[in-house]
């Protein structure tokens, strides 16, 4: 048996750190996922519900503001903002001005990502606006009895 020198053995304590280390990650990182899959159905569960509250908030917000246009829109353009097809793209329209305003206000980057994103947003507002009118809001999902 050969005798190894102080740094060599120093060495020799780093490789060991270093692969249980790596060992010690890729073990917390596989129960990370183990653990994410098993929580599957509650995270979904609540981002769906973070969803719906957050639509019917903008539902909220939008509601008036379309509501005051509606006139307007009939008299100086001949266009109905109340019916789905305007109202969809008002909605996205509006989306894409509070977006705009909050460029404005807090000196944001507007991204062409985030610009989408509030289109869409928009959007669906303006689709799910008859579902989110309800007293109890958007329940996508759920069954009914």
């Amino acid at each position: 048996m050969r005798r190894r020198g102080g740094l060599a053995i120093l060495f020799e304590a780093f490789e060991y750190m270093f692969v249980v280390g790596c060992m010690l990650a890729f073990n917390f990182f596989s129960m990370l996922l183990l653990g994410l899959l098993r929580n599957l159905p509650a995270i979904l569960g609540a981002a769906r519900q973070t969803v719906r509250e957050l639509l019917v908030l903008t539902y909220r917000l939008y509601k008036p503001l379309i509501l005051r246009l509606q006139p307007a829109a009939q008299r100086y353009l001949g266009i109905q903002i109340g019916s789905a097809p305007v109202r969809l793209g008002a909605t996205a329209l509006i989306s894409l001005l509070v977006l705009l305003t909050l460029d404005l206000l807090f000196g944001w980057t507007v991204s062409l990502f985030l610009a989408i994103v509030a289109a869409i947003h928009g959007a669906l507002v303006g689709l799910f606006w008859d579902d989110l009118e309800l007293g109890d809001g958007l329940r996508t999902g759920e069954r009914m009895p």
